[in-house]
């Protein structure tokens, strides 16, 4: 499951992922905020990042199970870069900011990123889904905190704030998951079908 350390351990791997690597304390302190704030924001809270999808399998009631899902993001740092430079960051520097965050983030929901919910109408089946909803106003509000904290409250807090959460919501909503249904049956056991909206964990 995602929490900070693994989420922070994930943007520290991808720190020399860009042209420029991110190698100074300015990039430890932002890292440790960020995975402070996307925690905060997006672990357990459907109301900033949720997931919408379809179950099939047996009727009844049931729930995806956490332990067997996964998520997946794609390999993309076209849309947090894009995200910085329209915030106002500009030059080579952002641009390899940006891919090693983009990186880190793929690589933190992509390994641990899982997701959960109640399934009305599938006992026991298997649920696909997609990233349907995730908040940007709510990560920046969020972020402006976590990385004043850690990094201090400049001038181009502002700036780096909105970028960053533009930028990881555009990322995230590439995402999709697929999972196990399991709950309690009908018997007799019929086939059976609903939607789904669950929360990333």
């Amino acid at each position: 499951m995602l929490n900070p350390a693994n989420i922070l351990s994930s943007l520290m791997a991808a720190k020399m992922a860009g042209v420029f690597p991110m190698a100074g304390q300015g990039y430890e302190k932002m890292a440790a905020g960020l995975s402070q704030g996307i925690s905060q924001w997006g672990v357990g809270q459907i109301k900033n990042l949720a997931c919408m999808g379809s179950a099939t399998g047996v009727a009844g009631g049931g729930a995806v199970l956490p332990m067997a899902s996964r998520i997946t993001i794609p390999p993309d740092d076209s849309l947090m870069i894009m995200a910085l430079l329209s915030a106002g960051m500009m030059g080579p520097a952002a641009q390899s900011l940006g891919s090693a965050v983009a990186k880190g983030i793929v690589y933190a929901f992509t390994s641990y990123g899982q997701y959960t919910g109640p399934v009305a109408g599938v006992g026991n089946g298997a649920d696909i889904c997609k990233i349907v909803h995730a908040d940007q106003q709510a990560l920046s509000q969020i972020l402006m905190n976590t990385l004043g904290v850690s990094m201090g409250f400049g001038p181009a807090l502002p700036m780096l704030t909105a970028g960053m959460a533009a930028g990881i919501t555009l990322t995230l909503k590439t995402g999709s998951g697929q999972g196990q249904v399991a709950g309690v049956p009908t018997i007799p056991p019929v086939p059976a079908s609903t939607v789904t909206y669950t929360m990333v964990v």
